[in-house]
């Protein structure tokens, strides 16, 4: 594909339904889109994995200058974000980030937007961000619904305004 000289790709792909715990997760068609040539995206993509050119297989590293805008959120919510259980919490998946990196990440939702967040540890000890109270959810979320696609809406079921 070729959008106002942009070569995108569209990567179909198929995962198995599988299961953490007593959660299921549930398998099937999905689709990514990737840009392959966008050069506003380079200098993004360097800051990211600042070792692209020196590692097999580089990891992504949180930026130090990242700013924490609803806009952003809403992006990284899409993608990481979870939608909690009944009472009302939400989350990010930030495995692949360092313990350091996630509690960076928990000081910019604080500065940034003004939203209470704790890092924690899964039981591989990956971190993981949390909003565990009601309010703070639904700070955040009213914060990013403005820019969350109605398909990602679906992730705020369990958080309502008391």
């Amino acid at each position: 594909l070729s959008t106002c000289g942009v070569q995108t790709k569209i990567d179909t792909r198929y995962r198995n339904p599988s299961s953490i715990g007593n959660r299921i997760l549930p398998g099937g068609t999905y689709h990514t889109l990737r840009s392959l040539n966008y050069v506003e995206f380079v200098s993004d993509r360097q800051r990211w994995y600042p070792n692209l050119n020196q590692e097999k297989k580089p990891r992504k590293v949180v930026p130090q200058d990242i700013r924490l805008t609803p806009l952003v959120v809403a992006h990284w919510f899409c993608g990481d974000g979870r939608g909690g259980d009944a009472k009302g919490t939400l989350g990010f998946c930030t495995n692949g980030f360092t313990q350091e990196e996630a509690q960076f990440l928990v000081e910019r939702l604080q500065m940034d937007l003004g939203v209470e967040s704790l890092k924690q540890t899964d039981i591989r000890g990956h971190p993981t961000i949390l909003i565990g109270k009601q309010d703070e959810a639904n700070k955040l979320k009213t914060l990013i619904l403005p820019f969350l696609p109605e398909c990602c809406q679906y992730k705020f079921r369990h958080v309502r305004s008391r």
